[in-house]
């Protein structure tokens, strides 16, 4: 049993989080993950009313929520009839290779003791929404309020989601060169591309992000998204200019630009470094 990860900050953290619930009228329970990887990034999930055959959601029911690669990334077992939450629903971690949960824009669906849910939006971050809306994983922090409701005079088992494929390059950028003290860098444009064998490089440009202050980019890839090469260039930021490039498994073709040929859907993980010119001491003529 793995405890919300609010309650992980403390004694403090467990009393405002107790209030909080009070406030709700949920009991503050610990949380099932069986089969969940936590992260340290969450949104929260809760109900005050969901429905499962047509009666309030049982005692002992298995709320599930999963991502679009069909990775469970929240678990809850209701202790309370028609309630659930608050559940939190775990983002990926850029920083392991593994994919742990949802990303910013991913569809959430839901399921009830196997069978999927249909879902209808009460609230999100407090504020009121249309009960169609999707539930999307945005950013860590996020409250939704969702009801759930099964009706198995039509509803079917959920089998087992088949993950689907996803192609991740991602990496760092520093200022420095390998081997010696480096320094993130931030604010570092590249851009990633794909195109057939037999075709002209770079070829058709699939996707464009900017490093954060950590130096961290990350390129988020589904079919059919993904080509037989797919190329990454990286921009110099104004002054300075590439001196290296490293790649766990891709081909270095310059220090500005990395290339794949038949990448597996898996990590693929890379660097980038740059440095700002020495400017060339200017000879003086003679007398």
């Amino acid at each position: 049993m793995i405890p919300h990860p609010l309650v992980r900050k403390g004694l403090c953290g467990l009393v405002a989080l107790v209030g909080l619930l009070l406030v709700w009228g949920l009991t503050p329970r610990l949380v099932n993950t069986s089969g969940v990887t936590p992260t340290h990034i969450w949104i929260d999930l809760f109900s005050t009313h969901s429905t499962f055959q047509g009666q309030l959601l049982p005692v002992g029911a298995e709320v599930a929520v999963y991502d679009p690669q069909g990775v469970k990334c929240g678990e809850f077992v209701v202790h309370t009839r028609g309630q659930y939450g608050l559940m939190p629903c775990y983002g990926d971690d850029p920083n392991t290779p593994e994919d742990e949960g949802a990303v910013p824009g991913d569809v959430l669906h839901f399921t009830i003791n196997g069978y999927a849910a249909r879902t209808s939006a009460i609230t999100h971050n407090g504020v009121p929404v249309n009960p169609g809306v999707p539930i999307v994983w945005n950013q860590q922090g996020e409250r939704w309020q969702v009801d759930l409701d099964v009706s198995l005079s039509t509803a079917t088992p959920t089998p087992t989601p088949t993950p689907e494929p996803v192609w991740r390059f991602r990496g760092f950028t520093y200022e420095g060169v390998p081997g010696e003290p480096t320094t993130p860098l931030g604010d570092v444009i590249l851009s990633l591309y794909g195109r057939k064998e037999g075709t002209p490089p770079p070829g058709t440009w699939v996707k464009t992000v900017v490093t954060g202050g950590d130096g961290f980019f990350n390129f988020y890839i589904i079919e059919p998204y993904i080509d037989d090469i797919m190329t990454l260039q990286v921009q110099p930021p104004e002054g300075m200019v590439a001196v290296s490039a490293w790649s766990e498994d891709g081909e270095v073709l310059s220090a500005d630009r990395i290339q794949w040929v038949h990448p597996e859907p898996e990590v693929h993980l890379c660097q980038f470094f740059f440095v700002t010119p020495t400017p060339a001491p200017t000879s003086t003529p003679p007398p």
